[in-house]
């Protein structure tokens, strides 16, 4: 059984240093927050969902890059006294419609249930016309959760969705 979760068959363990260049061979690259090419609405989500919210002893790193043919962005967290990284989010943003982002949000779940031992899952497929959330579920595994949900963030282009995925170590 997985001592830690891993990602692309990185171990979310270890160094920054050791994980970013994990990443570096994997195709991504550190991704320049004054890019002027992104829009400021996606700007947004990405900073909301990199944040370290109330958690002051963490940081974290964003990327770009590909994960199974697909653009994203990935948000690598990690322990402040020691560098050593303990979450990351994987976040597929502007996905064009419901069906399209249903269909890669479920194509996840499924690989994730595939190739992990689950201890216990919460999901709930219903929508919430209060929070423009769709799906979401919970993964409990033995190494520690994963979580993903799809969202509508940006409520003036209501047909472009974002799927978000949480890696947590225990």
């Amino acid at each position: 059984m997985a001592k830690y979760l891993d990602f692309m068959g990185i171990p979310l363990s270890g160094p920054i240093s050791q994980f970013q260049a994990q990443l570096f061979k994997k195709g991504f690259r550190i991704f320049s927050r004054t890019n002027s090419g992104i829009p400021r609405r996606t700007k947004e989500l990405l900073d909301t969902l990199s944040s370290t919210g109330h958690q002051p002893n963490l940081k974290s790193i964003l990327y770009t890059g590909q994960y199974e043919g697909k653009n994203c962005y990935l948000a690598v967290f990690y322990r402040e006294r020691d560098n050593v990284v303990n979450k990351i989010k994987l976040i597929f943003p502007k996905i064009p419609g419901r069906v399209t982002a249903k269909k890669l949000y479920y194509e996840f779940r499924q690989n994730i249930k595939d190739n992990y031992f689950v201890l216990n899952e919460i999901g709930k497929d219903t929508e919430s016309n209060n929070n423009y959330r769709m799906p979401s579920w919970t993964l409990t595994l033995s190494a520690g959760e994963i979580h993903a949900y799809i969202s509508n963030y940006d409520y003036y282009e209501y047909y472009d969705f974002n799927l978000v995925i949480d890696y947590k170590n225990k």
